[in-house]
């Protein structure tokens, strides 16, 4: 029957391959999730604004049709 001290020498390292590699991808996920969230939340606010100035100046324009009639 093996030492407990020799299985416990060869049983760490290939815990903490396994932790690593489970925390490696979940790192790995977590970049790729805010990758592909990141660019539509700088999007969102910069289309807010260009359509409130596009709004603001056809419902200008349209104003001054009506005075015209």
């Amino acid at each position: 029957m093996p030492s407990p001290r020799f299985t416990l020498r060869r049983c760490v390292p290939e815990m903490l391959k396994k932790t690593s590699d489970f925390l490696e991808d979940d790192a790995r996920h977590k970049i790729q999730v805010i990758s592909k969230l990141l660019p539509i939340l700088f999007f969102l606010p910069i289309a807010g604004f260009v359509g409130y100035i596009i709004i603001s100046m056809g419902s200008s324009i349209f104003s001054g049709l009506d005075s015209i009639k």
